[in-house]
């Protein structure tokens, strides 16, 4: 067994969470847990991780040092090591007492509190998460992973109530973000599950420039980058809880990216910036109350996950409506068939109304369990309160993207309907044009057949030699007339024949009757050919 699935099942215990370990095995085969294990040169020296250890009594709070950015490899052995220690009980100090007697303690002190900041999560920092996470972190951890690496949404709470009590809040944010680039630096997550697809899709909207020419199409191009943001804390009590926050950057660029080394880097007037905040809050003034923290993170977070949001969607209305006006339905001094400009248009709205309807699916989702978390939820303290308030109207925002995305999806379903109708109609125009034109050559058909075809076999046959010519008739014009007269009466009777032969023939049956009709068959037909006369009697019947 892997150990992905060792760590979703619970070592098999958990089977209904096969589907979460079959999504984490993808991403995370159990050669990476060996690789992190032997020291392997394969592992990617990037570092991706800040860990932030301080102790908590609830009031103080201790850092336990600077670690500094961290690779994957580094965040393994970190994880790895003891983060608690045993005390002597009859110690006069607390074990987290910042007073200098504990300070002085031989004993390390206990990393009450841990932040892991990571940021594209690969492959290995999943496996050095699943191989050093307590058991009691197994089952949120777990989830956490999941959602973040299948773009799920969720916010929400929850509190363990059966053997040692524990509490885990969590939130995921997936998102599209829009960027803008030549086709050489288009964004692309280089992170592949085991079918060699990236763990993030990147949209090509560059179609839905209006009015470029390929020179230009060539030196821009407008991406839809998916993105997630994931965070979860969790812990037995208020004063000893863990912390993960996990980032998408991908789709910017090297220096515009959120990355660890900025955030450790960016120490002005000794202010370090909190990663889990983007950098708002300070490190060194930090929030000890995990439930205080969790929506101080949620309402930085939002605001990013909004503005994100927001621009895509501006960007998408702006493009939508460019097209439109860039491309009329149909141009007046087009040589080719209206059809033939309506199809290109109507392809291009039916991708637009295919990502449309994936973008709300997308955004509406967050926006429903942030109701149902808000709702489901108290809140204590004036500070939890002041969150709540502002995430809320971060919220409020959201769901206004949400409704312009709806509007756009509407018009271009509106718009659909409209193109599907022009093809019906040049459709319904085209087949009567060709009924007129099948009604005129059966016309000409006609004409030729009645009135042109006699007179020429009658010119050819009485051009003939003389001694082809029968005696009856001669290159006389009295013979000329009589023969067009005699083929032209031919014609007619033939014509008439093979358009009425059903007819004549069911007059034939009910004048002569049956019986004749057989008698007459059968002198037709082979001695045994019997089937085919009772055929033929089955038929007329």
């Amino acid at each position: 067994m892997s150990l992905a699935y060792y760590f979703m099942t619970k070592d098999g215990t958990l089977p209904r969470r096969n589907y979460q370990a079959e999504v984490v095995d993808s991403f995370c085969p159990q050669s990476t847990f060996k690789d992190l294990q032997s020291h392997s040169q394969n592992l990617p020296s990037r570092k991706v991780c800040l860990v932030d250890d301080r102790t908590n009594d609830g009031i103080n709070s201790i850092s336990l040092g600077d670690y500094g950015p961290l690779t994957a490899q580094k965040l393994y052995l970190k994880l790895k090591e003891k983060r608690f220690h045993d005390r002597d009980e009859h110690s006069p100090e607390p074990p987290n007492s910042v007073s200098p007697s504990s300070r002085e303690s031989p004993l390390p002190l206990d990393a009450d509190r841990r932040l892991v900041f990571i940021t594209d999560i690969d492959r290995y920092a999943v496996a050095a998460l699943m191989a050093t996470a307590p058991l009691s972190q197994v089952t949120a951890l777990g989830d956490t992973l999941y959602m973040h690496l299948a773009f799920k949404a969720y916010i929400g709470a929850s509190i363990q109530t059966r053997g040692f009590p524990f509490f885990s809040l969590s939130f995921h944010l997936p998102y599209f973000a829009w960027r803008s680039t030549t086709p050489q630096e288009q964004p692309r997550d280089n992170r592949l599950n085991r079918a060699g697809h990236p763990v993030r899709k990147v949209i090509d909207v560059s179609f839905l420039t209006s009015g470029v020419t390929p020179q230009i199409t060539f030196k821009q191009g407008d991406y839809l980058c998916e993105a997630q943001m994931s965070v979860l804390v969790l812990g037995p009590d208020d004063c000893r809880w863990t912390g993960l926050c996990l980032v998408d950057t991908y789709f910017d660029s090297e220096d515009q990216r959120e990355c660890v080394d900025k955030y450790h880097a960016d120490v002005p007037d000794g202010i370090q910036s909190d990663p889990f905040t983007e950098g708002i809050f300070d490190v060194h003034l930090p929030i000890l109350d995990p439930r205080e923290y969790f929506l101080a993170v949620l309402d930085c977070r939002a605001k990013v996950f909004m503005e994100e949001w927001k621009h895509s969607a501006d960007k998408l209305a702006h493009r939508i409506d460019g097209y439109i006006a860039e491309h009329p339905f149909i141009s007046k001094h087009s040589t080719s068939p209206p059809g033939t400009e309506l199809r290109p248009f109507l392809s291009c709205i039916g991708q637009t109304r295919q990502h449309l309807r994936e973008f709300i699916e997308c955004l509406r989702a967050p926006i429903r369990h942030w109701d149902d978390f808000k709702h489901r939820e108290r809140f204590r303290t004036a500070a939890e309160c002041r969150y709540i308030s502002s995430i809320q109207e971060t919220f409020v925002a959201a769901g206004h993207c949400l409704n312009q995305l709806e509007s756009l999806c509407k018009r271009c379903d509106d718009l659909a309907k409209y193109l599907a109708l022009c093809m019906n109609d040049e459709g319904s125009r085209g087949m009567k044009l060709q009924a007129r034109l099948t009604q005129y050559n059966h016309t000409l058909t006609h004409v030729f057949l009645y009135f042109c075809f006699p007179p020429i076999l009658a010119a050819g046959m009485l051009s003939m030699h003389e001694e082809a010519i029968p005696g009856v008739l001669g290159p006389a014009k009295q013979s000329f007339i009589v023969l067009t007269i005699f083929l032209t009466t031919l014609v007619f009777i033939i014509v008439g024949f093979m358009q009425r032969w059903r007819d004549i023939l069911l007059f034939v049956y009910d004048l002569v009757g049956t019986e004749r009709i057989k008698i007459f068959a059968g002198k037709l037909t082979s001695p045994g050919g019997h089937d085919e006369d009772i055929e033929l009697g089955g038929r007329l019947q």
